[in-house]
Order: C-alpha cells, then structure tokens, then sequence
C-alpha cells in the first residue's frame, strides 16, 4: 500500500510553514513583531484578495 504525502502549507515564495496558528510575540503578553514573515505575508494576501462584483449584497 502506497503511503499518501500529506500536502505542505507554503509562503508566497513557496518556504515551507512550520506553526500556522500562532505568530512571533515579545513575550508571552507582548506585543506583535514585525519580524514575523509569515503573519506579514498572511497579511498582505488577504489584504490583496478580491471580491467578485456579484457577490455583493445589496441593501
């Protein structure tokens, strides 16, 4: 039985993300660092994604 690879979360730029859910902090009640390249790549995409026009509702 062939075994199935699982697939890889990647950057824009295809790195390989080790932690999804949790993001650089300056201690553990700190703030956010902007050091941290995933969440500023995470950012950007979804800051970037597009909405088509027919999706809108109309009031």
């Amino acid at each position: 039985m062939e075994e199935k690879e699982c697939p890889v979360l990647t950057t824009s730029t295809g790195a390989p993300v080790g932690d999804n859910q949790n993001s650089l902090t300056a201690g553990p009640y700190g703030s956010v660092l902007l050091s941290d390249f995933h969440l500023l790549d995470k950012l950007a995409h979804f800051d970037r994604e597009r909405i088509p026009v027919g999706s809108q509702s109309r009031a």
